[in-house]
């Protein structure tokens, strides 16, 4: 059995995407009642109120984003792969492994130049993507390599069944 190799990846879910960039917008309806309600009598508290909730809309929502796609360690074993969040982020999920047997699906997309890889599972249902953990030439590289030495492994499997 062959030592696990070891590779930082950024994780993510399409499916929290949507909701990270729609949700806090969608405070802006209160907030337009409460503006309505009470009124600041003077004209510069209003706009300073207006652009301070501004400020907070654009800054959470960048923040959700950024959170939606958290740092993780992939180590990839001859039978599985693993998932171990690095960070201390709210919306990070749990650690989990994936047999190779159990990925029925392994392909690569691209946004903006750089690649990434979306598995899906069937023991348990999941349907993620794995993206190098920065814009750095090194981390692309082992990126890339733990990828290819993924398909490998998925390949030979299939081929094994």
């Amino acid at each position: 059995m062959q030592a696990a190799k070891e590779v930082p990846v950024r994780y993510g879910s399409n499916y929290k995407v949507a909701p990270a960039i729609v949700l806090p917008c969608l405070s802006i309806i209160p907030f337009i009642g409460t503006m309505h309600m009470y009124v600041p009598t003077d004209e510069l508290t209003q706009y300073i109120t207006i652009y301070t909730f501004l400020a907070f809309l654009i800054l959470f929502t960048i923040l959700l984003v950024k959170n939606i796609y958290p740092p993780a360690m992939l180590s990839i074993e001859s039978n599985k792969i693993s998932l171990r969040f690095t960070g201390n982020i709210f919306l990070r999920p749990g650690d989990f492994s994936v047999n190779i047997k159990d990925i029925i699906s392994f392909t690569t997309g691209e946004m903006g130049g750089d690649e990434y890889m979306r598995l899906k599972t069937k023991a348990p249902s999941r349907k993620f993507q794995l993206s190098a953990s920065s814009y750095s030439e090194q981390d692309n590289l082992a990126f890339n390599n733990a990828m290819f030495e993924l398909s490998e492994l998925i390949s030979g499997n299939a081929n094994n069944t």
